[in-house]
């Protein structure tokens, strides 16, 4: 049997560091990059020196699989509740109190806006009734709406500045990324 390259053996162990950190099975990796489980196989266990093509296809895989691993889809609230602009602030704060939410997302029309617990707390202490007073009085910001493809990376570079980040596919909103999301679960 040939002896196997110094090199080889270097790229079998980060190809096979790499599958593992994706938590991919060899034979779900064969199936994405279209070289057999067998060979993926010989190639982590520094058994043959393959083509360079075939490491390129399992290559290109595993950084495919790994960007996609970095999206921050994986990490928002795909339950957002909305709460319409022309709503009391009552209504409000039985939304927040019941989901335990510290801001609200106020959707007129196609518009988003923000309506944050701080600020109906500050009208409780002035002995304002809530009743009569309404969401769109009060709202705040118009939130970060984002793609849904953006990265971690990106993501936490905006949640450094705000608060949260909507995200949206097809212009449509899908999701709530927090602080918390990203942050905590580090």
């Amino acid at each position: 049997m040939k002896e196997i390259s110094f090199e080889t053996k270097k790229i079998a162990e980060i190809l096979k560091k790499k599958r593992l950190n994706l938590n991919i099975s060899q034979l779900k990796l064969s199936k994405l990059s279209n070289v057999s489980q067998s060979i993926i196989n010989k190639i982590e266990n520094k058994k043959i020196e393959p083509l360079y093509s075939t490491v390129k296809k399992i290559e290109n895989t595993l950084n495919l699989l790994e960007k996609e691993n970095n999206k921050a889809v994986k990490h928002y609230k795909s339950e957002i509740v909305f709460i319409d602009y022309d709503s009391s602030l009552q209504e409000a704060l039985n939304v927040m109190v019941e989901n335990d939410f510290s801001q609200l997302i106020v959707k007129k029309n196609n518009s988003y806006y923000v309506l944050y617990m701080n600020s109906i707390l500050k009208l409780i202490q002035k002995d304002k009734s809530l009743k009569n007073l309404k969401v769109k009085d009060y709202c705040k910001s118009i939130p970060i709406i984002v793609d849904e493809s953006i990265t971690v990376s990106e993501a936490k570079k905006i949640l450094e500045v705000f608060p949260f980040l909507l995200t949206k596919k097809n212009n449509n909103i899908n999701g709530i990324l927090t602080k918390s999301d990203l942050f905590l679960k580090e």
